[in-house]
């Protein structure tokens, strides 16, 4: 399960260069390995990107909205 969540005007995180405004968490299943947990960490990574979509992001005004925008690659 991956929840997106958006920080319109920042978060700032110790030791980051810039102010994240895209913060993912995933939740995997007990039953799955480390090896599979990073893997759909990376392809959580993939799906949102510095660039466009988080300037897309940044105008969304609801939940549908953002499944669009992350899932119209």
């Amino acid at each position: 399960m991956l929840f997106v969540g958006l920080v319109k005007e920042g978060l700032q995180i110790p030791k980051a260069s810039t102010r994240a405004q895209v913060v993912l968490m995933l939740l995997s299943p007990k039953e799955m390995t480390v090896n599979e947990h990073l893997k759909g960490v990376n392809a959580a990574a993939r799906l949102i990107r510095p660039g466009k979509k988080v300037e897309k992001l940044k105008e969304v005004t609801s939940p549908d909205e953002v499944y669009k925008v992350i899932i119209n690659q």
